[in-house]
């Protein structure tokens, strides 16, 4: 599983990830058929795609959980999402807040420039500058472990 940087990515990720993996397997094993006419390894691609099947039902009750939680609770979907509460579908057992110690800036990108400012990125994009967070893990500004190279 790949870590996505700045987002606490919920499970809903995890299905589309088990779905692609039995999608493979399946194709895999119709390759196998294919070469071997083995009836049991048809048997078994079958088995395969219903398992894909209830996999999709799953992920489908998660995504409107959290489809839910966006409409009718906005500020805690946020707040899931930037990784500072666990999403509340999941156990929050062990839930540690998500280090935001290395983030960089929505809007600046902190990186020194020859005039001795910092570069700026056009908040045109709807970006909205988080210099000020502070990481929950750690009790200190957003980015403060962030070294630059001179």
């Amino acid at each position: 599983m790949t870590k996505i940087i700045g987002v606490q990515v919920h499970h809903t990720s995890d299905f589309r990830d088990a779905t692609r993996y039995l999608v493979n397997a399946a194709q895999a094993l119709l390759g196998v058929a294919n070469k071997t006419m083995d009836p049991d390894v048809l048997v078994l691609r079958e088995r395969t795609i219903a398992f894909i099947q209830e996999v999709n039902v799953l992920e489908q009750e998660a995504r409107e959980r959290l489809r839910q939680l966006w409409e009718n609770d906005p500020e805690t979907f946020v707040s899931a999402r930037e990784g500072d509460i666990p999403w509340p579908d999941e156990v929050a057992i062990d839930f540690e807040a998500r280090c935001r110690c290395f983030d960089r800036c929505l809007v600046h990108d902190g990186a020194p420039v020859p005039s001795g400012g910092v570069t700026r990125i056009s908040p045109a994009n709807g970006a909205i500058c988080n210099c000020v967070k502070t990481c929950r893990q750690h009790d200190k500004p957003s980015g403060s472990n962030i070294r630059y190279r001179s």
